[in-house]
């Protein structure tokens, strides 16, 4: 489902208790929600160095270099949260956050900042179990409460 789908699917549920103000509302607000697209990959490391290992395949217990790249897809005209939990100008800030949902353990958190594009890259540790265990990658934000 898409971002406009589901936008126009919860609207619709919610307009029966709503008046046409309140509806314009959330319109706006909606439109000034970043909607980021991830793009992931991996690429094996040595140990020792943390060098890249071109053409390797990943090991068991070894470690791999994550990368991921983040896309702004929507045009909103300000990176600043208008929310009223925050009466002063607030910068969105942001939290890309890996997990193992078997064991519910978090891989790697790390703090991501950017306007319209950013890439990121930091070495995780793998499994045990590497080509059994799935592991879900989330981003968060500290000031989009509730609609992450």
């Amino acid at each position: 489902m898409s971002y406009a789908d589901l936008k126009n699917t919860l609207l619709t549920k919610v307009k029966a208790r709503l008046d046409e103000e309140q509806i314009t509302e959330i319109h706006r607000a909606l439109s000034r929600v970043p909607v980021a697209k991830l793009k992931w990959s991996m690429v094996a490391v040595d140990d020792q160095t943390n060098e890249h290992i071109e053409g390797e395949l990943l090991e068991d217990n070894g470690e791999a270099e994550l990368c991921v790249n983040i896309t702004r897809s929507n045009k909103a005209a300000s990176q600043g949260v208008s929310i009223s939990n925050f009466p002063k100008f607030k910068e969105a800030s942001w939290f890309l956050l890996v997990a193992n949902p078997a064991n519910s353990q978090i891989v790697m958190l790390k703090r991501v900042n950017f306007k319209r594009a950013t890439s990121k890259s930091m070495v995780i540790s793998l499994p045990d179990d590497l080509y059994e265990e799935t592991y879900d990658m989330y981003l968060l934000s500290d000031s989009y409460i509730g609609l992450d």
